[in-house]
């Protein structure tokens, strides 16, 4: 799977944290993946890139988008994750348009459908 992960561009949406996904599709779960470059990822207004291997979940239902709320700045503004599979092409938008932030008594995770 292609995950592409597009950070917002509000003020200090970028996130220092560790972030991890897990797919649900109509045949099961994957494992949680954890989504990290060599380079800083989930900058301010940046969309990055990742490649994921899973067994074929078939039609993916919903996912986990989760950070563990470390280092300087783990607040997260998450604008849209877009996963497309690699033998068919098909392409599953999960838009969030919000903080995935443990300020506030938020939460450090969302589960996101398209």
């Amino acid at each position: 799977y292609k995950v592409r992960v597009i950070t917002g561009k509000e003020s200090r949406s970028g996130t220092t944290a560790n972030v991890t996904l897990t797919i649900y599709g109509q045949n099961g779960r994957s494992q949680t993946f954890p989504l990290k470059h060599k380079n800083e990822s989930f900058k301010k207004g940046s969309e990055n890139i990742f490649f994921v291997t899973a067994e074929d979940l078939g039609n993916i239902s919903n996912i986990k988008i989760a950070h563990d709320d470390q280092g300087k700045n783990p607040s997260w503004f998450l604008e849209m994750i877009i996963i497309e599979e690699s033998g068919t092409g098909k392409i599953f938008r999960f838009p969030c348009g919000d903080w995935i932030s443990s300020d506030d008594g938020g939460k450090t995770f969302r589960y996101l459908s398209p």
